[in-house]
């Protein structure tokens, strides 16, 4: 990050409204995608979505001892 913010690149910030918006969009495309393969007779999308949004509620819940430094 440091290297892109001493170059000419322009580094945005997204608010965090936004931010929940493109994840809750994502998160749909996602899960409807995954259910049109599983109706297809290709599950495969499903099952691993379904473990990997198991352990990002899982991560969430327990992440509040996290402790992080900020300026």
């Amino acid at each position: 990050m440091e290297t892109l913010r001493a170059s000419k690149a322009e580094v945005i910030e997204l608010d965090a409204a936004f931010q929940k918006e493109l994840s809750d969009a994502g998160r749909d495309w996602i899960k409807k995608t995954a259910e049109a393969q599983k109706a297809e007779g290709k599950p495969r999308m499903a099952e691993i979505l379904e473990g990997y949004l198991a352990y990002e509620d899982r991560w969430a819940e327990q992440s509040g001892y996290l402790i992080r430094n900020e300026k």
